[in-house]
């Protein structure tokens, strides 16, 4: 089916018409306009353009299965390629928890530690986008399959160091995070500023997969994820 071209391709060519008669009514300006673009009239164009937003819509949908297996290939390519950075990302988790476990600090003074350790917050922003990566089971792979996780960004972090409670047999003392995560979801597919504009319900819209997690981290650099509480904004 034949794409029409976007609506504001049609009122900026009635605009031009109007301006060059002045005489011209609004409605047959758009008339002329529509002609210009091989439509009868703007009445055809527009019925043109909500047939083709419902085929469109119906071939997406039909399409579906086919977008979250073409999704699935591009987010294992991604973690290919992302993954060896983060396995080799150099982040001082040995040294900081060697510094809290040889002198006694306090929930302020971990917390002083951790923020100025700015490779921290990087690390464990790769860890997200690493896990949303390689996470089948997450809402935004139902939601909306036709985007790939892009970049992650952490918030309101705050860390405390003990015994991990989580772990009784060894009760090794941790590095525990909590905070909120927002992952940036870019559309998978190609696109034009044309193909942006003959879409009015943000379908191109970038997604935000947000929410609230609590973790620990070991002297090994292991992350244990406690809790995740997570939604799709759109």
């Amino acid at each position: 089916m034949k794409k029409p071209v976007p609506l504001s391709h049609v009122q900026r060519k009635a605009k031009q018409l109007k301006k060059e008669n002045p005489d011209l009514k609004h409605h047959q300006a758009l008339d002329e306009a529509a002609k210009s673009f091989g439509n009868t009239n703007f009445k055809n164009y527009k019925n043109e353009s909500e047939a083709y937003d419902k085929w469109l819509r119906a071939a997406l949908e039909r399409g579906r299965d086919a977008a979250m297996e073409e999704q699935s290939q591009k987010l294992a390519a991604k973690f290919t390629l992302v993954n060896p950075v983060f396995e080799g990302f150099k982040v001082p988790i040995q040294e900081l928890i060697n510094t809290f476990k040889n002198k006694k600090h306090t929930d302020e003074e971990v917390q002083s530690v951790c923020e100025k350790a700015f490779s921290l917050k990087e690390y464990l922003e790769l860890y997200f986008l690493i896990d949303s990566l390689g996470n089948d089971d997450w809402d935004l792979v139902t939601d909306t399959p036709y985007h790939i996780p892009h970049k992650a960004k952490l918030k309101n972090l705050k860390f405390k160091y003990g015994k991990d409670e989580f772990d009784e047999p060894t009760n090794e003392e941790v590095l525990y995070v909590e905070g909120e995560y927002e992952i940036e979801c870019k559309i998978m597919f190609e696109h034009t500023q044309e193909d942006i504009d003959a879409r009015k319900d943000g379908f191109f819209d970038d997604r935000f997969l947000t929410g609230y997690f609590e973790l620990t981290i070991d002297k090994n650099k292991e992350i244990t994820v406690i809790n995740n509480d997570g939604s799709v904004d759109f």
